[in-house]
């Protein structure tokens, strides 16, 4: 019979480590376990961001229940621009932002949304889905939300644990269900 020569231990050991290392490295990937820590630290920033979103649609909830009048909603901790594109500003009939000019209300002067054109139509493109001011002013405060997420990303990726005076900006809670400013700023980041 022929002998196979045998590798020195130290060897089998290295290889067998190696071998261990790649499988785990593998299974952990593959099944989503192995998470960096900085990645870890981006999820919180992003729940953190999203949960100021939220704050910011829940403050507004007793402004915009049926039946409210435009007084209510520019009361304390009501008021949104998005009221005004949404009833003063064709929003509401899906009008297509400088295509489609309307008698303003109170006026009666033809206009259209005043915001720049970018803002315009992701305005209008976030009032396709809605049927009313609430949920007009609840899927642009989730948008926001998603582009302050963002925000607080890219921050962390440039600026470290700093991101975090952003995600936990009070003024996020007013802003993000105020207007689309997040969209801009996002694109300026």
């Amino acid at each position: 019979t022929r002998s196979c020569p045998t590798p020195p231990v130290n060897e089998i050991q290295t290889r067998d480590t190696s071998r261990q290392a790649a499988l785990l490295n593998l299974s952990t990937t593959e099944i989503g376990i192995h998470v960096s820590k900085a990645r870890r630290r981006e999820l919180a920033l992003i729940i953190v961001t999203l949960a100021m979103a939220l704050l910011s649609r829940l403050m507004r909830e007793p402004c915009l229940a049926p039946g409210v009048t435009l007084p209510v909603v520019t009361g304390t901790g009501c008021y949104t621009d998005l009221a005004a594109m949404w009833d003063g500003r064709g929003l509401s009939e899906h009008l297509i932002p400088y295509l489609q000019p309307f008698p303003d209300p109170v006026t009666g002067v033809l206009t259209t949304v005043e915001y720049p054109v970018l803002s315009g139509l992701v305005l209008w493109l976030l009032s396709l889905p809605a049927d009313s001011l609430a949920g007009f002013v609840s899927i642009v405060t989730a948008f926001m939300g998603l582009c302050a997420a963002l925000i607080a990303v890219i921050l962390h990726r440039s600026v470290g644990t700093l991101a975090w005076v952003w995600a936990l900006a009070p003024a996020l809670i007013f802003y993000l269900g105020y207007n689309v400013d997040a969209l801009p700023t996002l694109v300026s980041v």
